[in-house]
């Protein structure tokens, strides 16, 4: 018995892999900009240096998907941790772990979305 259209199938698995795969960075990075729009509404602000630094990242490492959010200002981290800071009112430390744990459903919906 001969099989054909092997290589067609091979073809076709690793384009809808590839598919598969950039539709999978997208929700990581949708999911990643839902905890940043939420971390830029308590972010502590001074002079809004901080605020404008809040960037975001997605994309595979190896076989595992990543998201980053991030705040690039050199004190972004020591704001962050710093618990005995007065801010404003409605502002925090903090400012991405607190969204993060508030989005956990929100995101898992997001990345757990059927591929098309």
């Amino acid at each position: 018995m001969k099989f054909r259209g092997g290589d067609q199938i091979a073809k076709n698995l690793l384009r809808w892999r590839n598919q598969a795969e950039r539709v999978m960075v997208g929700r990581m990075r949708q999911a990643c900009l839902l905890v940043q729009r939420r971390s830029q509404l308590i972010v502590p602000v001074d002079t809004g240096y901080l605020k404008s630094t809040a960037d975001t990242d997605a994309g595979w490492r190896g076989s595992k998907l990543i998201g980053v959010i991030f705040y690039t200002a050199s004190y972004a981290l020591f704001v962050h941790e710093n618990l005995r800071a007065r801010h404003k009112e409605g502002k925090q430390a903090k400012y991405l772990e607190q969204p993060l744990r508030q989005s956990v459903w929100e995101i898992a919906k997001i990345l757990g979305g059927e591929v098309k």
